[in-house]
């Protein structure tokens, strides 16, 4: 049985053609999020991509970032024993602390970091506004 619950879980977890962990395949990528005065700012980690591969999408409260790497030529070659780089995907939704102006964002991407830059609402609207109940 415990043979059985080993096998299983490895499978679940691991991909039989190259011996990795599959959650090694699609990472979240590493962000520092912080807030100035007039904008919020993301940066994200992601090793290996080309700006071109790089998507990003916001929503006055969530920004998303997704980029996948293309997949290399395949090695067959003797005395080739591990292969841990390649295709990779990143995904990362972030809720934002405070609402930005998504048609304003502005990213940049440099040496394997993307910074992204939100702007603020100037201001919410905070304002009681007397309902009528019928």
């Amino acid at each position: 049985m415990r043979e059985y619950m080993d096998r299983s879980l490895r499978n679940m977890f691991y991909d039989d053609r190259a011996e990795l962990p599959v959650a090694l395949r699609r990472r979240n990528p590493l962000v520092d999020l912080y807030e100035e005065p007039k904008e919020i700012v993301v940066t994200a980690d992601l090793p290996g991509i080309k700006k071109e591969d790089i998507e990003v999408s916001a929503t006055e409260d969530t920004l998303t970032i997704k980029a996948e790497s293309e997949k290399e030529e395949e090695i067959e070659e003797e005395g080739y024993y591990l292969r841990e780089r390649g295709h990779m995907k990143f995904y990362r939704r972030l809720p934002l602390p405070k609402k930005v102006k998504p048609k304003q964002i502005k990213a940049t991407y440099h040496d394997g970091t993307l910074t992204v830059k939100l702007p603020k609402l100037e201001k919410e609207d905070k304002e009681s506004v007397p309902v009528k109940v019928e």
